[in-house]
């Protein structure tokens, strides 16, 4: 696959460079889909040895056949591609058609968001007097209309109904004739997607149909958009809420983290494996390098990353992840792929699905490419300490209360590496923290526009300052360039001094004298054990007031 590249205009008329034209787009889409949705179940897999598929149940109670084909929404062109188990079907095909609509279970929730519960139910007594056919019993409610059941209920009785399913809907479909009702679907869904503009806006549903469509049509010809178009393909409504906010924050890691973690509700394997492959396709680098084909989606080779995109990525690997309440984007990660949440083997020992570990990698794998970019920018900043991924902290005003244990704990087999987020200090440090009993040291970034305050300061471990300029990191000691277009200040007890960077201007200002009324040329900076902590040299004189 060598796809050429092209440029696509999005409705806020700004140019995005695209990967693929509009035939390769399609042709990708279509076998990844064949991979990923997969041929339906067959009646007798020994004796039809794969062929031909016929009709069942999805997680969602939806009628389904062949590559994921929803039966409630199928056009009478679509029996072109059926084989009727008699002969006589065909007589009946509009009937059919009509019955396997009514036949979709209605999802239903039945507690409020944002962890909502649902059940799912078919409308029994509907169908019995619209077709003249009973419905047998296929759950334990007493109300004969109305069948009701439980996800679990609804994966338990997978068997009888889909048995129901055939007997009521008696058609088959070939491979040969599902891929070519594929590639029908593709482009009527592209289409539709492209038409988002002449969508209508009277419900909310409507509206929120319309916002959908519009996000994918705006990644179209990518392989973001193809992974997308998946999703969509999947089901609609896996174009949530946090999917269209990253997507407005322009923050392409919770893009990717939202379809890799946060788009399978079931927390099953198989639908796990599928995401990890499609955020793999979709990309955690804005130059991800892609492979050939999709079978084995963990060996593509991920760019270089630049400062920018590094500090974007681990300020966003710490802010909170709103649908839990106490975790970090990070924290779910990590539970996320713990064995708790799906009860089975940890993913890197799982046998089944045989493929699952052509498409997982761990976190700390897919994550590298950033750790390596911040080693290398602190090492040229003068850090000769080498940090894993769980020796580099973000601060931020969500978890500056809790994230000092958490600090202090690790550093206590190493240095660590903590990235001030805009707005906070080095006050963190004093929340929960008597005393710190190593003297290992603890590298503080300033992120652009930030400053810290040292005042009374009383803690023993060694403490090294930088700061972030436009492509670089800078280290807060002896700088022959300070903080261009940043402002940054030190006070301490010991030697109340404050020292200022202006951005107006070519120059640091002292003020406060260290020696009685005089201003000292080096501005020593130093906590209350007179360890220094940083040094400002070479203060111009601009006056009696300043150095």
């Amino acid at each position: 696959m060598n796809p050429s590249k092209i440029t696509q205009k999005t409705q806020e008329n700004e140019s995005i460079e695209i990967s693929m034209d509009e035939e390769n787009f399609n042709q990708n889409v279509r076998v990844f889909l064949e991979i990923f949705e997969g041929f339906s179940e067959v009646k007798d897999e020994d004796k039809n040895k794969g062929e031909p598929a016929y009709p069942y149940y999805d997680s969602e109670g939806i009628p389904t056949i062949g590559y994921g084909f929803n039966l409630a929404v199928i056009n009478n062109s679509f029996k072109d591609y059926l084989t009727p188990i008699s002969a006589n079907n065909m007589q009946h095909w509009q009937t059919h058609k009509d019955l396997v609509k009514e036949l979709k279970f209605k999802k239903t929730p039945q507690t409020p968001a944002p962890n909502r519960i649902y059940d799912y139910r078919l409308n029994k007594k509907l169908i019995r007097e619209k077709f003249r056919i009973q419905i047998p019993k296929i759950d334990e409610n007493e109300d004969e209309d109305i069948a009701i059941l439980t996800t679990s209920k609804l994966s338990d009785k997978k068997k009888e109904l889909n048995e129901m399913l055939r007997t009521l809907f008696p058609y088959t479909i070939s491979k040969k004739n599902a891929k070519k009702a594929l590639v029908g679907f593709i482009k009527e869904r592209i289409q539709n997607i492209k038409n988002w503009r002449q969508c209508s806006e009277r419900t909310d549903k409507e509206r929120e149909d319309k916002e959908k469509k519009r996000l994918v049509f705006n990644f179209l010809d990518s392989y973001e958009g193809l992974v997308l178009l998946s999703l969509y393909y999947n089901n609609s409504d896996l174009i949530g809420k946090g999917l269209k906010n990253a997507h407005k924050e322009n923050n392409r890691f919770k893009m990717w983290f939202e379809i890799r973690y946060n788009s399978n509700k079931g927390k099953s394997i198989g639908i796990a494996k599928r995401r990890f492959a499609e955020s793999n396709v979709f990309g955690l680098f804005e130059n991800t390098k892609r492979g050939e084909g999709y079978k084995n989606t963990t060996n593509w080779e991920e760019s270089e990353v630049d400062l920018k995109e590094t500090m974007r990525f681990f300020i966003s690997l710490y802010s909170k992840f709103e649908k839990e309440e106490k975790k970090s984007y990070f924290e779910y990660i990590k539970y996320y792929e713990s064995e708790k949440i799906f009860n089975e083997k940890s993913f890197k020992d799982i046998e089944k699905p045989k493929d699952f570990t052509h498409h997982y990698k761990p976190y700390k794998e897919v994550f590298s490419p950033f750790v390596k970019k911040f080693n290398d920018e602190m090492k040229k900043a003068g850090c000769q300490y080498s940090f894993e991924l769980d020796d580099i902290f973000v601060v931020n005003q969500y978890n500056i209360l809790r994230i000092a244990k958490e600090i202090e704990t690790e550093s206590q087999d190493g240095e660590v590496a903590v990235i001030l987020e805009k707005g906070t200090g080095i006050g963190f440090l004093r929340q929960g923290i008597t005393k710190i009993q190593n003297n290992k040291t603890w590298h503080i970034i300033l992120t652009y526009d930030n400053h810290i305050d040292c005042l009374g300061f009383e803690y023993p471990q060694k403490l090294a300052f930088y700061a972030l300029e436009e492509n670089q990191i800078i280290k807060l000691r002896g700088c022959d360039n300070p903080l261009i277009h940043q402002s940054f200040s030190f006070k301490d007890r010991t030697v109340s001094g404050l020292a200022q960077y202006d951005t107006n201007g070519q120059h640091i200002h002292c003020f406060k004298s260290l020696f009685g009324n005089r201003c000292s040329p080096n501005l020593l900076i130093s906590n209350k054990c007179l360890e220094p902590i940083a040094t400002i040299y070479n203060l111009r004189s601009e006056g009696d007031n300043n150095a």
